[in-house]
């Protein structure tokens, strides 16, 4: 799923215990990540340049990484007279903005991600009138499954070799209200605008290290199926607007009747499934996605996962 999040530039959010590889599968999605495109880039130059007084020696940098005690006005921009403070959202214009630990943000911080994810643009308000600069990125957040962040009872320990002492896992002792409580600080119309939200349980502290050759091969690919998902629709299909996903349901009628599509929550949610399908087929080298493209992207919707 990374791969795919990369290529179709999806927005993605990584849930699980600690100790499970939540960042270091963030870390390798950054190593991933291709650079951004030209015209990205200028406007990332020319965002970056609003803020010189800066003493952010990463302020050109295409992958932003957020701290949990964030405040609005740093991630949208602020306004002062005739001073314009450009924010996280922005300077991550055309590359990735890393949310770690994102249900321990400010509420007010996490519901202003709504605009940048579903417009690809901030707005400030100003007595003169408003402005708009551009904060199309991929967001690629972590968070915990309970306040604890300890592995819950609901999920079978992984397999593994080490003993659990050695490990250091901490079981989740959080009464079941606790952790549903924890949960909805992510609100919906938030989750709705996630294509990828993916549960992670795999082996806590074993990780294979990739040799240079994989990586690489990894990146070429990745390389050509976003390329070809822009010649074939004109964009990565994380940026495909509502009005162009419709028109794939007016060519496949029968998708419409699709038991996952007429499940889904919202139209919003629909929309995701069939842009994560969009990929995935691209990915397995298809013109177009098939039953099975769309019953996997399905899976990766909170609703599946219980959220």
């Amino acid at each position: 799923m990374l791969c795919a999040s990369t290529a179709g530039e999806h927005h993605l959010l990584l849930l699980g215990p600690k100790g499970v590889g939540k960042s270091h599968a963030i870390e390798w999605l950054s190593v991933l990540h291709e650079a951004p495109l030209p015209k990205d880039k200028l406007n990332q130059i020319l965002l970056a340049e609003l803020n010189l007084s800066s003493k952010n020696k990463d302020i050109y940098s295409a992958i932003r990484k957020i701290s949990v005690h964030v405040r609005p006005a740093a991630l949208i921009g602020s306004t002062s007279g005739t001073i314009l403070r450009v924010g996280e959202f922005s300077l991550a214009h055309g590359g990735l903005l890393i949310a770690d630990e994102i249900l321990e943000w400010h509420r007010d911080s996490r519901e202003a991600l709504r605009e940048p994810l579903e417009q690809g643009v901030v707005t400030l308000t100003r007595k003169q009138g408003t402005i708009e600069l551009p904060a199309r990125f991929t967001l690629v957040a972590s968070g915990n499954l309970c306040p604890c962040g300890g592995w819950p009872k609901s999920i079978p320990l992984p397999y593994t070799s080490t003993t659990l002492k050695s490990m250091k896992i901490k079981l989740c002792h959080c009464p079941t209200h606790h952790m549903e409580r924890y949960f909805k600080k992510l609100s919906g119309p938030i989750l709705d605008r996630i294509d990828i939200v993916l549960k992670v349980t795999g082996t806590l502290g074993e990780f294979n290290v990739l040799p240079a050759g994989k990586i690489n091969q990894l990146k070429d690919k990745i390389n050509k199926v976003k390329s070809r998902l822009i010649n074939q629709y004109g964009a990565p299909p994380g940026q495909l607007k509502p009005y162009e996903l419709e028109k794939f349901f007016e060519k496949n009628p029968t998708w419409k009747n699709e038991s996952i599509f007429l499940d889904a929550e919202s139209l919003r949610s629909r929309h995701k499934i069939l842009r994560l399908a969009l990929t995935l087929a691209a990915w397995d080298d298809k013109a177009y996605p098939n039953i099975t493209h769309i019953h996997e992207a399905s899976l990766y919707r909170p609703e599946r996962l219980g959220f």
